[in-house]
């Protein structure tokens, strides 16, 4: 009898294993079908919504039923359970590895996945492909490891509901004696060898085989949400410099579709994500800080050439400024988007107010004619943008304010609005992003006061003299700067947590040295 139980109880963990792998392999396969359509609607979460899945888990629980039952009073459900773990991160590796790069070397098994050689192999592979199928791979992988973390707590869901409606009818069962029943578990508690449980104690059998299947299946869930988190945190350091170029658009496609994952992968696990939000952060900070050198340079060589004459404003830079006088001034309360939110899909410092990506789609990039559209347009496309518009006003304003600008001041407004967008639209980067336009404030500041009161025009952009007129449309460009900052202060401020608020004198320490500035620039004329 015991030698019986035994070779049932062997097959029963086979084949529930191999039940449970199989119903994921349809769950992905019909997960996957239907995943460019739920791409297409941005209020969807990318997972099959409840009803779905409740009917998946119904199907898999009826499939389930008689051997949990089963294992759970031979003490098998471990092994099964074991097995099960096995071969899910077997055919996870699988699925996600075979969407990698043909010149990646399949591992075989998460261990080795880790390995330097693997590592550089992947590296290699996924440096080499476009920002359209980075985003590709990236999306896909998303989506598998999504679909199986969700299978994964589907089943224990199943088993423990399986496990629940046992113990309630074997109680039902109790409650009514027969003393047939009571001679067969009798029987068989007698014919059960050393190790395998009697049978005349059904509820404390179950119950110590609850407590073990949910320990169990939480490990292999937890193991499952590691590889999840290393897979995606490795895609993207092996990317890392690519991605510290990307246009601000590209970037925050990139950005929001990896924090959406996050968002998906926390809330199926019921835990912080540390380590990928650590990974995107630093990210975004490598970003930030590449967006900056680049925006710095530029403006440095527009200030050394500029030749201090008036110029018109075109019309897409009032814009400019008037979006960030609205977003500053815009209710607290209200539930609309900053104008300056790169959620409403569009950079607001490219003069053809073309739509961007939304979040996440097919290519996660807009549709661009480049051939890499996530690569950052340089100076020249700045040095440009000022004079290609014919339309034009004599003066910038702001609220009640007018100012004459010059070429230079132009590229300004439009720099600081692209650091507003990326302050706005990515929260955590708000303080840093503060402290990177403090020091472009302060290098505008002391390279204009180089060029014009140190004179260093004459030699940089060839100018004869310094005269009265340069004198004062310094001082204009200097006035512009200070009417501006108060309303990048507030729209600062209401991305930024409120134990960070103390950042923001940095910018008033900076408006301070505008002004002083200023009154050297009038005491020359």
């Amino acid at each position: 009898m015991a030698k019986s139980m035994r070779i049932v109880s062997s097959y029963a963990e086979r084949e529930l294993a191999a039940i449970v792998l199989r119903d994921m392999r349809e769950f992905v396969d019909d997960g996957l079908t239907s995943a460019q359509n739920r791409l297409l609607d941005r209020d969807h979460d990318g997972l099959p919504n409840r009803s779905q899945v409740d009917i998946y888990q119904a199907n898999l629980a009826m499939q389930l039923s008689p051997f949990v039952c089963g294992l759970a009073r031979t003490g098998g459900i471990d092994s099964a359970l074991k097995a099960y773990r096995e071969g899910l991160m077997a055919e996870a590796t699988s699925l996600i590895e075979g969407l990698y790069p043909s010149g990646f070397p399949r591992s075989q098994g998460h261990a080795t996945f880790n390995d330097a050689s693997q590592q550089r192999a992947l590296g290699a592979a996924v440096r080499g492909q476009t920002f359209d199928q980075f985003c590709t791979l990236l999306r896909q992988q998303e989506e598998v490891l999504l679909l199986v973390i969700n299978h994964v707590s589907m089943v224990r869901r199943a088993i423990i509901q399986i496990l629940d409606e046992s113990e309630l009818a074997d109680n039902m069962d109790e409650a009514a004696p027969s003393p047939i029943k009571d001679a067969s578990l009798a029987d068989l508690s007698r014919s059960a060898g050393p190790g395998t449980l009697a049978l005349n104690s059904t509820e404390r059998v179950v119950d110590a085989a609850k407590t073990e299947v949910q320990r169990s299946l939480n490990d292999t869930f937890d193991a499952l949400m590691d590889v999840a988190h290393i897979r995606c945190a490795k895609l993207l350091n092996h990317r890392s410099e690519q991605n510290a170029r990307l246009s601000l658009a590209g970037f925050y496609a990139l950005y929001t579709w990896i924090w959406r994952f996050i968002a998906q992968y926390e809330r199926l696990g019921g835990k912080m994500c540390f380590g990928l939000r650590g990974t995107l952060t630093a990210q975004a900070k490598a970003f930030l800080g590449n967006f900056h050198a680049e925006k710095s340079r530029q403006i440095q060589i527009l200030i050394e050439n500029e030749q201090w004459v008036q110029a018109e404003v075109p019309i897409d830079f009032q814009n400019l400024v008037d979006c960030v006088v609205e977003a500053a001034q815009m209710p607290v309360s209200s539930d609309a988007l900053s104008p300056l939110s790169l959620a409403n899909g569009k950079v607001l410092s490219q003069s053809t107010s073309g739509p961007v990506s939304r979040p996440p789609t097919a290519s996660l990039v807009s549709q661009s004619p480049s051939a890499d559209h996530g690569l950052m347009i340089r100076t020249e496309s700045d040095a440009v943008s000022v004079r290609s518009l014919d339309m034009g006003i004599g003066r910038m304003h702001i609220g009640d304010a007018s100012f004459h600008v010059v070429g230079c001041s132009l590229v300004l407004v439009k720099t600081v609005v692209e650091y507003l967008q990326c302050g706005v639209s990515v929260a955590a980067l708000a303080p840093d992003v503060l402290q990177r336009l403090v020091e472009i404030f302060k290098m505008f500041n002391s390279r204009t006061c180089q060029v014009v009161l140190g004179a260093g025009a004459m030699r940089s952009a060839g100018l004869k003299n310094i005269s009265a007129k340069h004198l004062a449309l310094a001082s204009e460009s200097l006035a512009l700067c200070m009417e501006l900052i108060p309303y990048v202060r507030e729209c600062l401020r209401r991305a930024m947590a409120p134990s960070q608020e103390g950042l923001l004198v940095q910018l008033d320490r900076a408006a301070q040295d505008f002004t002083s500035h200023q009154h050297e620039l009038h005491a020359k004329l």
